[in-house]
């Protein structure tokens, strides 16, 4: 027998070999990983003092190793069991669901009697309803070797995908050896590579603070793709915050590619379900979508075609899926088991459900991160980890809730108005009011707990009914009584209260509140990922100050933080404050020098320019207050909520012989992760420090920070720099590295505001900049 050499789990064995038929997602309304973690801990305790939980097992067949925790063994009885936990009618768990549970016991069986010695065995597949604690177990008496040999038909089914497995990665890990960067490095570049691969060699985490132009997505991707095979490593996931940083990578990987005699590098571009569906409206099962039906029988055919073609990106994805008529969504999650560099968003990493963090625990596997614009993640994270619950979308859903839903959905009603009542001070004067609770509301809680009980119980009922806006709010009050579960100190729940006209007898008040679960830091729920990982290397041109993110993206404290050199010369750009208030206040008044300021410019030198803004309205009073004074000067507006196609026809106007000023918002669209070099973009005027709005939530937020970071030293205010100074300096600095991309290129940029002048500001300012007073 060979030495074994390739790994499996005993779930993703079986998912390759007992899933069969469609894919069907109508029994969704599954219990949330902490559900699952207490029901199978319910199971344990009721079993005997002897009973024994999470039995390591491993077994050879060939080259594999096939590795698994059992659940649960009872030697007395000589039992073993498989607990999967549900929710609401048993029935309704698809047939190719079960087949797959009964594998992974069978599975479990053989190898338990192969390292026990045991002739026979009795295997229990348990199925414990989270709702009503009730368990169903499917019992079976099976010797030895009627365990064996289902394990060993199993084994032998993916023992060719295995040895195949085996052979690309000795491909790709030599391939990888002899890759070489396929340029000269740029300034700042080699030093940046060296940083990464050091990091992935001592299998920590970086904080890499380097500016625009140097190439930071192949001087990271490179050193990284390098490290696969001297750690060793099965994946690099590079994650991005928007869509521009994905095809960055993508680009990268071409490049290396065209460069290199040969590459075998499987790479996946991961992109949200919405983008990629091909039949939008229709349910994921195989009675309403024809790419759901016998997706599991199509897809070893798919899966093999995909692998071959090596490089998927969206395009190359829903090709391949179309011509095996398998989902191209779908298929893209399977790959991800499969493929070696893995490009997506943050979420498929860092979301409570995020496929790629679930598939690294799930397998073992060793896995590096890249995360690209680093300084995203603070917001992005707090995002994925908070939840608001409006109560106007609740009422709305009651009107048109199938009837067995009204009741407790009315009675989540009542008790949102009991606490409205509660919180709501006649006295105050005003209309909207702000209130921060202790915690949320324990009848409030349990009234959601019931309603998504009966939502899920309807939904099973009723399968193939669509209703977008009752899953809309099943999901949220899901997501809400989850992250209920997990709030500490971290999290805020408040409650903006509004009082409007009566609309009903029930609240003569006429009351309206927005419940929400805020995360404030999301520090712990990062760390567990970051922990998974072997190496994780964050990147930006904004990490500043180093303290900031290590505190608020659970970074160890001893995370090393560099700071790369520019590549750009003090020459290249010239820097001017511009003692102009740009406060709330001062806005109307600050109009009239700030248009003089764009049009004195664009005179002396003509050309691409962007103007950034703290809001539309700001926005609006200067544009026009420019089109009016200087008409021949041709302007280009942001507009809100633009789609992506619009976003990129406001960037295409700006070419090598346009001449235009652009109003954007800072923070927006066009405030990072655009790339106009040479005469496309010249300059920019940048009026306002981007600093968040000051109201009643980031207000809380500055206080819980102070209290969970500040150390006491006079006159520091971390709470203050954590919510608004530092965010609005990465936003301004962002705004200001469009105008310089390559050694060639030079441009100006004015920061217009008094502020911009304090000593704490400037020390935030990229070191390379020569600051200066404008003329006139």
């Amino acid at each position: 027998m060979n030495a074994p050499r390739y790994t499996v789990a005993v779930r993703s064995l079986c998912e390759f070999t007992a899933k069969t038929g469609d894919i069907d997602l109508r029994f969704t309304p599954s219990p949330s990983a902490q559900e699952g973690m207490l029901g199978h801990q319910a199971v344990a305790a009721r079993r005997p003092p002897h009973y024994e939980t999470e039995i390591t097992l491993e077994a050879p067949f060939g080259c594999l190793l096939v590795r698994g925790r059992a659940d649960g063994y009872d030697a007395e009885r000589n039992q073993l069991e498989e607990i999967k936990t549900h929710r609401g009618d048993l029935s309704r768990v698809p047939d190719n669901h079960r087949a797959l549970h009964r594998a992974q016991l069978y599975l479990y069986g053989a190898m338990l009697c192969e390292a026990r010695n045991l002739a026979s065995l009795t295997v229990a597949l348990v199925y414990f309803d989270v709702s009503t604690q009730q368990e169903t177990v499917f019992r079976e008496q099976m010797t030895r070797d009627d365990l064996q040999a289902i394990f060993s038909d199993h084994c032998a089914r993916f023992l060719r995908w295995a040895e195949q497995e085996l052979r690309h990665r000795e491909r790709r890990d030599d391939a990888l050896r002899a890759l070489a960067f396929p340029y000269p490095f740029r300034t700042g570049q080699r030093p940046l590579a060296e940083q990464v691969y050091r990091t992935f060699d001592r299998g920590r985490a970086l904080l890499a603070q380097a500016p625009t132009g140097i190439g930071k997505t192949l001087g990271t991707l490179f050193p990284a793709l390098k490290a696969l095979p001297t750690q060793p490593l099965d994946k690099l996931y590079f994650l991005t915050a928007k869509t521009p940083g994905r095809q960055l990578a993508l680009d990268a990987v071409h490049t290396l590619t065209e460069h290199s005699e040969t590459l075998p590098l499987r790479t996946l571009e991961l992109v949200a379900r919405e983008k990629r569906c091909e039949y939008p409206g229709k349910a994921c099962h195989g009675d309403a979508c024809p790419l759901a039906r016998g997706f599991y029988d199509r897809l070893p055919a798919a899966r093999q075609a995909a692998v071959e073609a090596g490089f998927l990106d969206q395009s190359r994805l829903r090709e391949i899926a179309l011509a095996h008529e398998v989902c191209p969504y779908y298929l893209g999650q399977e790959l991800a088991r499969w493929c070696d560099l893995i490009v997506g968003d943050y979420n498929y990493y860092f979301d409570f459900n995020a496929l790629l963090h679930g598939l690294t625990q799930q397998n073992s596997w060793r896995a590096g991160l890249l995360v690209d614009e680093a300084h995203n993640l603070v917001e992005r994270a707090r995002g994925m980890y908070s939840v608001m619950l409006p109560q106007a979308r609740l009422e709305a859903l009651l009107h048109e809730a199938p009837a067995t839903l009204r009741r407790p959905l009315a009675g989540v009603l009542h008790q949102w108005q009991r606490m409205n009542t509660q919180h709501w001070s006649p006295d105050d004067g005003q209309t909207t009011q702000y209130r921060v609770l202790n915690e949320p509301p324990e009848e409030l809680l349990n009234a959601l707990q019931g309603a998504v009980y009966a939502i899920s119980e309807h939904r099973n009922a009723h399968p193939t009914q669509q209703h977008a806006a009752l899953l809309d709010f099943y999901f949220d009050a899901s997501k809400f009584c989850r992250v209920a579960e997990l709030a500490d100190g971290c999290f805020m729940t408040d409650l903006t209260l509004t009082r409007g006209q009566p609309t009903r007898l029930d609240d003569p008040d006429g009351l309206q509140g927005d419940l929400c679960l805020r995360n404030l830091v999301p520090a712990p729920l990062l760390a567990t990922r970051f922990g998974t990982a072997h190496a994780s290397v964050l990147f930006s041109a904004t990490l500043s100050p180093d303290r900031y993110y290590r505190d608020l993206l659970g970074l160890p404290a001893d995370t090393p933080w560099v700071d790369i050199p520019a590549p750009f010369s003090a020459s290249q750009l010239q820097v001017a404050i511009v003692p102009c208030s740009t406060r709330f206040r001062h806005r109307a008044r600050s109009v009239k020098p700030i248009t003089d300021l764009i049009a004195r410019q664009f005179t002396e030198r003509p050309g691409n320019y962007l103007a950034f803004f703290s809001s539309f309205d700001y926005l609006e009073q200067v544009a026009s207050a420019l089109h009016r004074r200087h008409p021949d000067i041709p302007l280009s507006k942001q507009a809100r909520r633009m789609n992506e196609p619009e976003r990129q026809a406001f960037l295409d106007r700006f070419t090598l012989r346009s001449q235009q000023i652009g109003f954007a918002v800072l923070g927006g669209a066009f405030g990072e992760g655009i790339d106009l070099p040479g005469s496309r973009l010249i300059g920019t005027f940048i009026a306002t420090l981007g600093m968040p709005q000051l109201n009643p939530v980031n207000e809380q937020m500055r206080e819980r920070l102070q209290a969970l970071f500040g150390d006491g030293t006079p006159g520091q205010d971390i709470g203050h720099d954590y919510t608004y100074h530092y965010p609005g300096l990465q936003k301004v600095v962002q705004a200001a590295g469009r105008v310089i991309r390559t050694p060639q290129d030079t441009g100006v940029v004015y920061l217009i505001d008094d502020r911009f002048s304090h000593p704490g500001t400037r020390a935030l300012l990229p070191a390379w900049w020569a600051l200066s007073s404008p003329r006139g």
